[in-house]
């Protein structure tokens, strides 16, 4: 009887701590500088899902904050295009991207829709770069968390004129 509790209690140990790992987020990116993609993207799909942190302000203050705790995302995506020296394609000096993350309550992307533009509004930005820059932040989005948990699911957008490093 002494040899079948060790392995049941083994087993049964593995099974629960198995269960409680957390799943990760595999965020979907869509490249909506692809015009086919931009014109049949679903937006309303998601919106009614995702609440539009904006639309949750209650007061100046608290949306000061809420575009405060966006800047500071958007912080850390430039640092990490910075520190990877990612390749735009592009001898424009900065670049201008149109992003929007749809989260977890904790904060987690689960869609990142993205639209990138040179400084002149010209598309000179090559396809294939606009492309790779999908890859590249699809790649980085599981460690680049939204820092503002919530009890719903939201979204948040916006346009930030980058560097080209």
């Amino acid at each position: 009887m002494k040899n079948f509790i060790l392995p049941i209690c083994l087993a049964v140990f593995l099974i629960g701590c198995k269960q409680s790992e957390k799943e990760v987020i595999k965020p979907e990116v869509y490249n909506l500088s692809e015009k086919e993609i931009r014109m049949a993207f679903d937006f309303e799909k998601l919106d009614t899902v995702y609440t539009n942190l904006l639309s949750t302000a209650t007061n100046d203050a608290e949306s000061d904050s809420l575009f405060n705790i966006w800047l500071g995302y958007r912080k850390q995506v430039e640092n990490l295009i910075k520190d990877n020296h990612f390749d735009w394609g592009t001898t424009d000096s900065s670049i201008v991207l149109w992003d929007r993350v749809y989260c977890t309550p904790e904060g987690e992307v689960e869609y990142y829709l993205y639209y990138v533009l040179d400084t002149t509004f010209q598309n000179t930005i090559p396809a294939e770069r606009t492309a790779a820059y999908g890859d590249f932040i699809k790649e980085q989005l599981p460690r680049l968390k939204y820092p503002l948990t919530r009890e719903y699911k939201y979204a948040q957008c916006g346009t930030k004129r980058y560097h080209n490093y």
